[in-house]
């Protein structure tokens, strides 16, 4: 039974933040937005969209960022590491 309970959690999570968080999953793996848009294939500015659209659904902070640096939140730890995929 568990098991249909967590399939109807998963439909429910739309396909954009699904998309938004492996995106994020990219940037923290890669250390920065360019380095992760040369692995994707994409301009770094859709990446950067991505994020800000999965932090608003979310309600939270994921990635600390200036034009120099990028760090991860203490949000954005905890999530990376319970990842499921």
């Amino acid at each position: 039974m568990a098991g249909a309970w967590v399939a109807e959690v998963y439909s429910a999570i739309d396909s954009d933040l699904w998309s938004g968080l492996a995106v994020f999953a990219s940037i923290v793996e890669a250390g920065s937005f360019a380095q992760a848009a040369t692995r994707l294939g994409l301009p770094a500015s859709a990446l950067s969209h991505a994020m800000r659209s999965v932090e608003t659904k979310l309600g939270v902070r994921l990635l600390g960022r200036t034009t120099r640096s990028l760090s991860p939140t203490c949000a954005s730890r905890q999530t990376h590491d319970a990842r499921p995929w």
